[in-house]
């Protein structure tokens, strides 16, 4: 009896620990970034990425900025609308593609110099803000062959 009702109390005690937390998601801000010059067919990015560790934080942006140029454009810039018209229909015919491009770092090629911040301290996370000078033409023939 007594077995049976400390189980119960602390299926409880774990349930309510539990209720209500909710996992905090944080929104990366992607921008047109006065670098300098620009030649045609670059352009310089700002993202913001979230990490424990620096690596993690620097990854998050990049790929944030990726995702921003291709699937939403970046405002101010002649890249103001999307590459990629339907990104869902675009991942799920060419799901190799985006596995290379994102997951495994093949956009990586495509930045041509880069910078960060310092890891900051936000709610409970940690930010970094990358600037980066992105060569956009040859983004372009691999997201028209495969997007």
């Amino acid at each position: 009896m007594i077995r049976t009702t400390l189980i119960a109390l602390a299926a409880i005690l774990i349930t309510t620990l539990g209720y209500g937390q909710r996992v905090k998601t944080y929104a990366n801000e992607v921008s047109a970034y006065d670098g300098g010059t620009t030649e045609s067919g670059t352009l310089w990015i700002q993202g913001s990425g979230y990490g424990k560790k620096p690596e993690v934080a620097r990854l998050d942006a990049e790929k944030a900025i990726f995702r921003h140029l291709l699937f939403q454009g970046i405002p101010g810039t002649t890249y103001n609308l999307p590459m990629v018209p339907d990104e869902s229909i675009s991942k799920r015919d060419h799901a190799a593609f985006y596995t290379g491009f994102f997951e495994k770092g093949g956009y990586r090629e495509f930045i041509m110099t880069s910078s960060t911040s310092a890891l900051i301290k936000v709610d409970g996370n940690k930010r970094m803000d990358v600037q980066m000078k992105v060569n956009v033409n040859p983004v372009l023939p691999g997201v028209k062959l495969n997007g």
